[in-house]
């Protein structure tokens, strides 16, 4: 997975788009395009949403804020089910099959010891021993 890092109004939707030409496959559910950035801004919009109604609240953030998020604000519980919710986006959202998936977010940054790990555990498109089982020996 292809994580594009920066804040807003930096480039991140060019490099994002740069990436879908050079054969990166972005999220199904893409955010619609704005007046402010009419050629699309090639974010999911279940990670946004996520972020912004899910992961912002439970650091006691709000979307204006540049701070490093306290994650020991996160008991390992709320941790876990925010993790787990996440996953579940990835693995809806993006192509297991096409590992040059594009995740972009303002805030992917400023989360990435959240998203890097959740990025990770996407599905292999095949189980290793079911691949692994299917080389033949000449």
């Amino acid at each position: 997975m292809l994580l594009v890092l920066g804040p807003h109004r930096s480039g991140t939707s060019l490099v994002a788009r740069l990436l879908e030409c050079l054969g990166g496959v972005n999220s199904r559910t893409l955010l619609p395009t704005a007046s402010d950035n009419p050629t699309g801004f090639f974010e999911d919009g279940d990670v946004f949403h996520f972020n912004y109604h899910f992961l912002l609240p439970a650091l006691g953030l709000e979307w204006a804020n540049l701070g490093t998020p306290q994650w020991e604000l996160l008991d390992e519980d709320a941790l876990l089910q925010l993790r787990a919710q996440a996953v579940g986006i990835i693995r809806g959202n993006y192509t297991p099959a096409r590992p040059l998936s594009i995740l972009k977010d303002p805030r992917m940054g400023q989360f990435l010891p959240f998203w890097l790990p959740v990025s990770c555990r996407r599905p292999a498109s095949a189980p290793p021993l079911s691949a692994a089982s299917a080389i033949h020996v000449l």
